[in-house]
């Protein structure tokens, strides 16, 4: 993606950003867009300078010049506010990712590390994510951007003194780029102002274009070095409009990005190789998609290897909708050179070369014809861009490669970084290199670690001499990978784990090699392939081609002990460590035969599920669930239908654990073959006095969920940040209100229903209960005044409004307020809100009773004299789940089937087009009902 060279040349990008609301202050900066891709918001480049000078006002009060601030969020206008806000008030931004609840464990590692590594002096993310926030990474203070602007210390009016910053700061530090490799020891790459800007002017040398006319999209993380400079700040720096997708609509439907660049007539958007290659994928499974894509005019594709057979797939599938394959900008660059290093211009058209692949693999560049045998093909990069300079340099000798010899490329020019923040041997090791025989010893060059040639001064790529393993755009590095792994099992042989990189179709994936101790059963092997599985899945999302069980000394390693990576994986390749292998047994997930008939109808009948829930006519086995359009509630619905259809209980979890038919069907299998123990002929007190635990249970006891509350810990997982399962009841209270009374009767209902006393946790098992000790939470309490009865009601409605819709956070206690709003001498409105896990519309009926009972107890001074619960809701939880263990669960679903088949989702048309978030926030309206119409609507029972 490149864009337009401005006229007005900036020092650094506090005076691009005040050029710009000056020169295109009614043009629009940015646009968010929702679930739907509509615009869900936009920013003129004046609102945007207005916002940003308002954060910025209020960070002086917070910060010093220089202090970093964490910016954990997703694709948002928040996080395009902050970050100009920071750039503004003279500090460094982090850019990171959001908390994620739903994966503590791989979320916390990074957020922490980040945290730590740039000794951040304040950090900021959304409302409904600071609980994980603080959580993952306590050691630093959390904000949202709603208590920052609240806490600032200036006055109203006042802004930020003007000699905060330097006038020029050309060298000082715009912000930190972490790269997306090691989670154990991240590295911040030091971006200079200088850096940053001397990447705009060579972007915009390299292509003009007409600021009118330019509309950039990016779902890629903002926090990302592409989706940052790609998405915030060379749009900004071109003076176009730059559109913000979410980065999970991509990941949960690939076709959104096209759609979305069809409907808003994007003119420059790109991504890694992967993306192109996943439409594709989607594109052959819905032969009716229409969307078309001849606004495109610049498809920038790069932040790994660019496959011709990516580029040809592409364009093949995707001319019939407008698609022009000149539009493919093949490019290469990397996050210590703020981003990109080389890039194909419309003016150049895609070169291919055909090579020997043996000789490229000793490192020689031999061109062969077309359709020779043992040929790859690589496409080119394109040219440098301006000012940069390329080296290719033996990584043997440290001297400049002859033409025709693959090499190290090494990068020199002004937008390579400082260097790794606080780390100076890692910086030694990469920035300011000097090969052999340089005579011009002022140039000094980063090393990439890339491997590389030039042809005719255009750059391909050949491989990777570092280790990095390139998943789906991401860097991983394969020591985390095997750390993990060493951690899954005890049969896992210590230091004996290797992970390796292969090809497999048109994206690179990962084996795990695992040496093991103590000579193994079998059926030990089975365990521990399963336990490294998961293991890879939870902590780093990666879901493993392939995981080889081997006996003690089949790796080899280096004379001081490294594994030898690169050996090993041609050793993996060429069948030689299958002696070595170690027999597993077979399991539930190995069970799945499509030549049984028996296995192949459970696959045939969870794939009509999927078409029946997806609306597709066919669906491959091996095809992800989310990529074939499935969302969370298409998820619940499968999960619902698999229950009724197959008499299954999963939770929702398994379908983001295993999204294949295939996948699925192992679930299924595992769970027919898991212990069932049936108990029929049981009446329910007899189930509860089975099942129930001795109460009180102790302080921080787990208790199981209900399949209802398991339900709600899902949905809540994915919108944190809703007050959709929020329920309120509020009372209007006349005459004298003593509150202690109220507080102690309070205190004695919390201490008496333990479910008002439990937080919900993810555990390795999935959710959970977890019981807190007895404690008084204090019932808050405000006064609102107004001068006539009218306002006081209005202002009262809202703030109960505003009160009900401020979310919980499932993992806190309590999941309660209590509130008084005083609205005159002895008139209040008691208001309690809970959030729907704990308690229904009933629970408020038994609460109202107990209370007054309590209430009316402290004012005679008695005792409580309510008996102890006999069993608690997690008794009852426990209970409902055994009790669906029996034949109850087929004659229930025997009956609701019968009584529902043949109905069809009842969609309704709605009279306005919903928000992009919704507030879930209903109205009401009072009137007064004659009696007629009252006796007519009694009537109706």
């Amino acid at each position: 993606m490149t864009f337009h060279m401005l006229e007005i040349e900036s020092a650094n990008l506090r005076d691009l950003l005040r050029s710009q609301v000056v020169a295109r202050e009614d043009w629009t900066a940015y646009e968010f867009l929702d679930d739907d891709l509509k615009v869900a918001q936009a920013l003129t480049y004046g609102e945007l300078g207005q916002a940003a000078e308002h954060i910025a006002s209020s960070l002086a009060s917070h910060t010093r010049p220089g202090d970093r601030v964490l910016l954990a969020f997703n694709n948002g206008p928040e996080a395009v506010r902050l970050f100009w806000g920071c750039i503004l008030a003279g500090v460094v931004p982090v850019p990171a990712p959001a908390p994620d609840p739903q994966n503590a464990k791989a979320s916390q590692s990074r957020l922490r590390g980040i945290v730590a590594d740039a000794r951040v002096k304040l950090a900021l993310t959304a409302p409904g994510l600071l609980a994980a926030a603080i959580a993952q990474a306590p050691e630093t203070r959390w904000l949202s951007l709603q208590e920052l602007l609240s806490e600032t210390s200036l006055p109203e009016g006042v802004g930020m003194p003007m000699d905060r910053v330097e006038e020029d700061g050309v060298t000082d530090i715009a912000y930190l780029q972490y790269t997306s490799g090691s989670t154990s020891q991240p590295r911040g790459v030091e971006i200079t102002h200088q850096n940053v800007m001397a990447q705009c002017r060579a972007l915009g040398e390299a292509e003009a274009l007409d600021p009118d006319r330019l509309r950039g999209l990016i779902w890629l993380p903002w926090f990302h070095d592409y989706g940052l400079v790609h998405g915030l700040i060379q749009p900004l720096y071109a003076g176009g409009t730059s559109i913000l997708m979410p980065t999970v609509h991509f990941l949960l439907r690939p076709l959104k990005w096209l759609e979305a660049i069809d409907r808003h007539r994007v003119t420059h958007s790109g991504a890694p190789d992967f993306a192109f290659a996943a439409c594709v994928q989607a594109l052959s499974r819905a032969p009716h998609w229409s969307a078309r894509l001849n606004s495109w005019q610049l498809a920038s594709c790069g932040a790994e290897p660019v496959r011709a057979t990516t580029l040809d797939a592409f364009a093949k599938a995707f001319s019939v909708h407008g698609f022009n394959k000149a539009a493919f900008a093949p490019s290469y660059g990397l996050a210590e050179a703020v981003l990109a290093v080389t890039v194909r211009t419309s003016r150049t058209p895609i070169r291919r070369l055909t090579l020997d692949a043996q000789a490229l693999d000793r490192h020689e560049v031999i061109e062969v014809p077309a359709g020779t045998k043992c040929a790859r093909t690589l496409v080119g990069c394109g040219p440098a861009l301006p000012g940069f300079d390329l080296r290719i340099i033996s990584p043997d000798t440290s001297r400049p490669c002859v033409q025709g010899r693959v090499g190290e490329i090494w990068v020199a020019g002004p937008s390579v970084g400082r260097g790794y923040w606080k780390q100076q041997e890692e910086t030694a090791a990469h920035f300011g290199a000097l090969f052999e025989g340089q005579t011009d010893r002022s140039t000094r060059y980063l090393r990439t670690g890339d491997l590389g040639f030039l042809w005719r001064d255009e750059l391909f790529i050949t491989g990777r001499q570092k280790d990095l393993i390139l998943v789906l755009g991401r860097n991983i590095y394969p020591q985390d990978l095997e750390l993990s792994a060493e951690m899954a099992h005890p049969n896992v042989r210590q230091a004996g784990v290797i992970a390796i990189s292969v090809d497999k179709g048109l994206r690179e994936s990962v084996v795990m090699l695992v040496e093991c101790s103590r000579r193994p059963t079998p059926e030990v092997v089975r365990d521990l392939i399963d336990q490294v599985h998961k293991q890879i899945a939870m902590a780093h999302q990666i879901d493993l081609h392939d995981v080889v069980p081997l006996r003690a000394g089949s790796l080899s390693r280096t004379s001081s002990g490294k594994p030898r990576r690169g050996a090993a994986r041609e050793l993996y390749l060429q069948g030689t460590l299958e002696p070595m292998r170690l027999e597993a047994s077979a399991s539930a997930s190995d069970a799945i035969d499509k030549d049984d008939p028996s296995d192949a109808a459970l696959i045939e009948t969870i794939a009509e599920l999927w078409k029946e829930v997806l609306g597709l006519d066919e669906v491959d086995p091996d095809a992800g669930f989310f990529g074939l359009g499935g969302d969370s509630l298409l998820a619940t619905q499968l999960v619902s239908r698999l229950r009724t259809r197959l008499g299954i209980e999963l939770p929702i979890r398994s379908l983001f654990e295993a999204p294949t038919v295939r996948g699925l069907a192992r679930r299924v299998a595992e769970a027919r073959c898991g212990p069932v123990q049936p108990i029929d002929g049981k009446e329910a007190s007899e189930l509860v006095a089975l099942v129930a635990p001795q109460t009180p249970r102790l302080p921080g006891e787990q208790v199981p969920l209900s399949f209802s509350q398991e339900r709600m810990w899902f949905m809540h997982a994915i919108a944190p940040e809703s007050s959709a399962y929020n329920i309120p009841l509020a009372l209007r209270l006349q005459g004298p209100l003593d509150m202690q009374a109220l507080q102690w009767a309070w205190d004695r209902i919390v201490e008496r229903h333990e479910i008002l006393r439990t937080r919900f946790i993810n555990t390795d098992d999935g959710p959970a209960g977890e019981v807190m000790p007895v404690q008084a939470w204090p019932i808050a309490s405000s006064r609102l005044q107004a001068a006539a009865a009218a306002d006081l009601n209005d202002t009262l409605s809202r703030y109960l409004a505003a009160a009900c819709a401020q979310p919980f956070q499932l993992d806190e206690c309590p999941l309660f307020r209590v509130r008084i709003v005083h609205t005159g001498e002895h008139e209040a409105v008691l208001l309690i809100v809970m959030h729907h896990i704990i308690g229904d519309q009933w629970s408020f009926a038994a609460l109202g009773r107990e209370l007054a009972h309590h209430y009316n107890a402290a004012k005679v001074g008695a005792e409580a004299s309510l008996p102890a619960l006999p069993i608690q809701y997690a008794d009852y939880a426990a209970w409902h789940r055994a009790w669906f263990e029996g034949g109850r669960r087929v004659k229930e679903l025997a009956y609701w089937t019968h009584r529902l088949e043949g109905l069809e989702p009842l969609l309704l048309n709605t009279d306005f087009a919903r928000p992009a978030q919704l507030s879930y926030q209903g109205a009401s309206l009072r009137l007064p009902l004659a009696p007629s119409d009252l006796a007519a609507l009694r009537s109706l029972g």
